[in-house]
């Protein structure tokens, strides 16, 4: 045990983060999941509350606007604000969102009985607004902080493949856990659990992480700034921000394509509902659940191995296509039989788990095209602009849905009522849940495919360049003329 604890301890040579980090960093995604994946069953809540599925969707539209004000608006004062003399940029924020966010997930889901139709709406969107702002406060700069953590590309891609696999399982237990408790304990209790377990295993990385290059950076800034060749502080003005967005075409790519991805991830939105109206009883939801995870955890545990073989692109692609053939397969065994069903639908989040592990990487990698056709180093708006995109196909993903199954027939007084739904809107429900993904992930990864351009030899030497750490002679050598000159050259 004490050689093991030694080891969490060690510190790594140079710019990077001891194992302990890597831990820490993993567990704040599973804390934050849980939480998240709870909070994920708006519509299904809400439809409940209110009676009526049209009404929920049409109320989840107005927290978009929000959604989108804050995150952009954040990601700009990220770049602009600098803690304890710029030692700090990313964990102040993710303090202060994670020392609110439980509070307000609970009151989403306190809404008390007796309001009226009007009174519960008003108490739902201000414990959203609320839940939201603090969400954006630790969610974009968590994903910002690898960028600080350490210097080493791979490294960094290490950090979000743990990222990415303990968020999955967290998502994947808040189902599964939603769906088991939630004829038992109700939703505000439910709330209380995932609240109180998911801000517990987000404490030990905003105790404990340093950021090492904003720490290296700010001993920095009293040199020569003509002798500093690579820019060391994220401070610009509006203007230069939409200036580096232009100049960032590969971002701009990445996220379009997550936006559509997303609006069509329906499967985690409609779970609930797919259980109870579907399948016949929420409680079968739990074994489609247990399904997926399988197939979601061992895509993400297995993608760090083949990353270290095989360039994260590539594997983005199979995997996409590997769903998508199981998407079809899973829509001719239909819903008769729960077990074969939750097999096939386990199989087709293929796609999902391998698209949730990597987008998030080729994001990252954007950040250092970004700076090197920018000259600016503006991780704080990239990531914001990702949170942005993220929550807000999630506030629409619901209101998507939602006008979905109401365009199919769906009945959530039926639901309330204990009454079936019609088989013809089982057969269209099931159709709507199955196909959908499939349009969306494949309209997704043909724009990848026709216009994203960067690789993984072509980041790392990026990522070299903008440190500094080879000159330009060598860049282009490695880069070729794929993505022009840089912004400044430096020998």
């Amino acid at each position: 045990m004490s050689k093991f604890i030694n080891k969490l301890k060690q510190t790594k040579p140079g710019f990077m983060a001891p194992q302990y980090e890597h831990i820490f960093y993993s567990l704040f995604f599973l804390g934050q999941n849980l939480l998240w994946g709870f909070a994920g069953n708006t519509l299904t809540f809400l439809s409940g509350t209110l009676g009526d599925v049209a009404l929920a969707s049409a109320v989840l539209i107005a927290p978009k606007i929000w959604d989108a004000i804050n995150d952009t608006l954040f990601g700009y004062i990220v770049d602009k604000v600098s803690f304890k003399n710029g030692r700090e940029k990313f964990l102040p924020w993710i303090r202060i969102g994670v020392s609110g966010i439980g509070i307000f997930t609970i009151f989403m889901f306190a809404i008390p009985v007796g309001l009226s139709t009007i009174g519960k709406i008003i108490w739902f969107l201000a414990g959203y607004i609320l839940f939201d702002l603090l969400y954006t406060l630790l969610d974009a700069p968590a994903f910002a902080l690898p960028t600080v953590l350490t210097s080493d590309n791979k490294e960094r891609t290490t950090l979000l493949s743990g990222n990415k696999l303990w968020s999955m399982v967290g998502g994947t237990v808040a189902s599964v856990g939603t769906m088991f408790l939630l004829d038992y304990i109700g939703w505000f209790w439910g709330a209380v659990i995932f609240c109180a377990l998911g801000v517990i295993m987000m404490i030990p990385l905003i105790v404990c992480a340093k950021e090492r290059l904003n720490e290296k950076e700010a001993n920095s800034k009293n040199k020569d700034s003509k002798n500093n060749k690579v820019q060391k502080e994220e401070r610009y003005t509006l203007k230069q921000m939409f200036k580096y967005l232009g100049k960032n075409k590969y971002l701009l790519i990445t996220l379009i394509s997550f936006f559509i991805f997303g609006m069509c991830s329906v499967e985690t939105a409609l779970s609930v509902i797919i259980a109870q109206s579907v399948l016949g009883q929420t409680i079968y939801g739990t074994v489609v659940a247990a399904m997926v995870s399988v197939s979601v955890i061992t895509v993400s545990a297995v993608i760090p191995r083949l990353i270290k073989k095989f360039d994260k692109f590539y594997i983005m692609v199979s995997g996409i296509l590997i769903g998508t053939l199981f998407s079809i397969i899973s829509y001719f065994v239909g819903y008769s039989s729960v077990i074969l069903a939750a097999v096939f639908m386990g199989l087709k989040c293929i796609s999902l788990a391998t698209w949730q592990c990597i987008i998030y990487m080729l994001i990252a990698d954007t950040t250092e095209y970004g700076r090197f056709k920018s000259g600016t180093k503006a991780t704080g708006i990239t990531f914001a602009l990702q949170t942005t995109v993220s929550k807000g196909k999630a506030a629409l993903l619901q209101s998507f849905a939602g006008f979905g199954l109401a365009l199919v027939g769906y009945d959530a007084a039926r639901v309330a009522s204990e009454i079936p739904q019609e088989e013809i809107v089982k057969n269209r429900m099931w159709a709507f849940y199955i196909f959908l993904p499939c349009v969306g992930y494949l309209l997704a990864l043909g724009i990848l495919v026709l216009f994203y351009k960067l690789r993984d030899k072509d980041v790392q030497a990026m990522t070299r360049y903008n440190n500094n750490e080879i000159g330009y002679n060598e860049c282009m050598e490695i880069l070729g003329n794929k993505f022009g000159e840089p912004a400044i050259k430096h020998e």
